[in-house]
């Protein structure tokens, strides 16, 4: 594994870590090749060869032949990553401003590593691993790389921490709990990247700047460059990220083809982007330069791009700038309050947009006397709510690093600071939904084996605690109450009445399974105003379909079923299908959103004030437009007596079916869902 990390041109490991200080590893100190073999491969202590808790197990050996147990871990690698521009700033930078580059970059993972310490990293013990117990810190080797595998600018650092670390309680050696440490890894992510700009900002004098990104999918990671290194610069060092987004868009063009009617959701788009990854992934060089040689070759391509490498380096550098937070102030700062007011404004436009309820403040509240906090909690709350439907502590710490990612802070404290307190601010406009079954006693004092240090009680883990929120409590209580509400039309059939259509409906030559005839049947004239048809791939959903859109026609009239799907090709797809008229809940909603609306009343007053003219081709023209705006409130207003079918409703999010619920319920119309149940959730909330 040793081996993995070092190679020609990059420095030696260094420990790092609570737990190695603990251990009596001293903090910096080179990490040998045996001393990271014992640790890694045979679990004992690097410097004296102890065993550090249990049997010996191997897992990565020096011995190509030993026995490699399928249960062991040898410890986790955790990779911490820079901007692009900040990599290329310091490829082409001379020695002493790369020691600063790397110097700020060093630190942040020191106090990343430090938080996770703190607040994310457990042991786990007790039957089932029920007890989740502070740890004295882990034993960490952090090695320094500096290009990718395509030789372009890349500083980034591999931490390996040992899978041995000692309780609290006892000093006994056990492992780590991993999951709890994948939990916080985009929270920590996030929190490494913020700490490095704090410490550009401090020592290097370095301004950032959002830019546009070029990227194939929506994102929710917010990057900032340095401003004075140019975009196309960045890009002219970024050949496997350009690789990686060409070979995905083929991988998901492919995907799109094989699975007709399906849409291509975040997971899936994730699990081909990293196949895209790994496949554009070159063999390490055998050949390595050390960082000199690579230094000259960088600063000789970009004098090829026309531009000054030391000059480049001179704009980007050497900024005087205050911090926007110090430690005074992390928790009340104006700052907060300005930066509450704009996210939260741009967070409620985008769900206005889908037609969503948005969480509006108490129109009696004065918001330059709400607390900062408050907005920005809710702004974290808001941003979750955008993919998830419930969360953990760790994805609301994640999204305040993003919101804050342009706030500088004065020091790293002052950034936890605001982090926890933003934290802890959305959490508290949040509902739990984990259970709390233990209490500390009042004579429990301080014991490592009852609570951690921030108080929690060691059979409660904090991190395992899921929350939501009332807006996503309250539509799904809407989408139970529309259930179990009957839906009443005067067109509707009897159950005896649709029974002898179908009977002619299957008599024309349309075969039904029996659990097909019950489902049409049962869909069509069972009371409730939301019905549900539930099937795997493969079970004849849409057979089932058509013949309800026959039994339903033929009470209300022709047209009066309509459909929509997650996505504009299963849409086409399911028209071709079922002879229903089908669009995307995305246009659906759009269409009926109150700003859509505004418009084409708008458009229509304009067109009805040209009708006015003396010019006849105006009046024409006036006509045209009307007939226009008429055809499309036709094609997206729902009227009483409408069947809305919703295709793959599994997929779709729970705001969404709630907004559509309430369209419905509005015309008078009703709703089936079709889906199935071990189908992939959606990836909105």
């Amino acid at each position: 594994m040793h081996n993995y990390y070092v190679a020609t041109g990059t420095p030696p490991g260094r420990w790092l870590g609570a737990g190695a200080m603990a251990a009596g590893i001293p903090d910096g100190a080179e990490v040998t090749a045996d001393a990271a073999a014992r640790l890694f491969s045979e679990f004992r202590h690097p410097l004296t060869g102890e065993v550090l808790g249990g049997s010996k197990k191997l897992h990565h050996s020096r011995d190509a032949k030993a026995t490699v147990s399928a249960q062991a871990v040898a410890g986790f690698d955790l990779t911490f990553r820079i901007p692009k521009s900040v990599s290329v700033l310091f490829a082409v930078a001379d020695p002493a401003m790369q020691e600063k580059i790397l110097a700020a970059h060093r630190d942040a993972i020191a106090q990343t590593m430090g938080w996770l310490e703190e607040d994310v990293m457990r042991t786990r013990s007790g039957r089932g691993g029920v007890v989740s117990s502070p740890i004295d810190g882990v034993i960490g080797a952090r090695y320094d790389h500096w290009d990718n595998r395509n030789g372009e600018p890349h500083l980034h650092s591999h931490v390996a921490v040992a899978n041995r670390v000692q309780r609290t309680a006892d000093r006994k050696w056990l492992t780590l709990d991993g999951k709890a440490l994948y939990r916080s890894a985009v929270a920590a992510s996030e929190m490494h990247e913020n700490l490095l700009l704090d410490e550009l900002a401090r020592s290097v004098g370095v301004r950032f700047t959002e830019r546009e990104r070029v990227t194939t999918r929506a994102t929710r990671a917010v990057v900032l460059d340095v401003e004075g290194v140019p975009t196309e610069v960045v890009e002219a060092f970024s050949s496997r990220d350009v690789q990686i987004r060409e070979l995905t868009a083929e991988l998901a063009t492919k995907w799109q083809r094989d699975n007709p009617g399906v849409e291509l959701d975040e997971r899936t788009w994730h699990s081909l982007s990293q196949l895209a990854w790994a496949t554009t992934r070159k063999p390490k060089s055998k050949e390595l330069k050390p960082l000199g040689q690579l230094v000259l070759s960088w600063r000789a391509k970009l004098t090829g791009l026309g531009h000054n490498p030391a000059a480049m380096v001179a704009a980007a550098t050497g900024h005087p700038s205050a911090p926007d937070l110090t430690a005074t102030t992390a928790n009340h700062d104006a700052t907060l309050k300005r930066l509450g007011s704009g996210l939260l404004d741009g967070l409620r436009e985008a769900r206005r947009a889908r037609g969503h309820d948005v969480l509006e403040p108490d129109p009696d509240t004065d918001l330059e006397d709400v607390d900062g906090l408050i907005n920005v909690g809710a702004a974290a709350v808001e941003a979750v709510m955008a993919s998830k439907a419930t969360w953990t502590r760790a994805n609301l710490h994640a999204e305040a690093s993003r919101l804050t990612r342009q706030v500088r802070c004065a020091t790293p404290q002052a950034r936890r600071e605001l982090v926890d307190a933003i934290t802890n601010a959305a959490l508290a406009q949040c509902v739990p939904l984990s259970v709390g079954r233990y209490e500390l006693p009042p004579t429990a004092g301080t014991s490592a084996w009852l609570a951690d240090s921030s108080g929690e009680v060691t059979l409660e883990d904090a991190a395992t605690k899921v929350f939501t929120h009332s807006a996503i409590q309250h539509a799904e209580t809407y989408l139970a109450t529309r259930v179990a509400t009957p839906f009443v039309s005067p067109s509707a059939l009897s159950r005896e009445n649709a029974t002898r259509v179908l009977d002619g409906y299957v008599a024309a030559g349309n075969n039904l399974a029996p659990d097909q005839r019950a489902a049409a049947l049962a869909m069509t004239t069972d009371p409730g105003s939301i019905q549900g048809l539930v099937g795997p791939a493969g079970t004849g959903k849409t057979t089932t379909v058509r013949a309800i859109r026959t039994i339903w026609e033929a009470g209300h009239g022709h047209g009066c079923v309509v459909a929509l799907a997650t996505a504009a090709r299963a849409a086409g797809e399911l028209t071709e299908a079922t002879g229903i008229e089908a669009t995307t809940i995305a246009k659906f909603l759009y269409e009926n959103s109150a700003t859509r609306r505004a418009e084409r009343a708008q458009q229509h007053a304009a067109a009805q004030a040209m009708r006015g003219s003396l010019r006849p081709s105006q009046r024409l023209k006036a006509n045209r437009e009307l007939a226009r705006l008429e055809m499309l409130e036709a094609s997206f207003n729902l009227r009483a007596g409408q069947l809305l079918v919703i295709d793959e409703a599994s997929m779709t999010g729970t705001f969404d079916l709630a907004q559509l619920a309430r369209l419905a319920e509005a015309a008078g119309a009703k709703m089936l869902l079709i889906g199935d149940h071990g189908q992939l959730d959606s990836p909105s909330a």
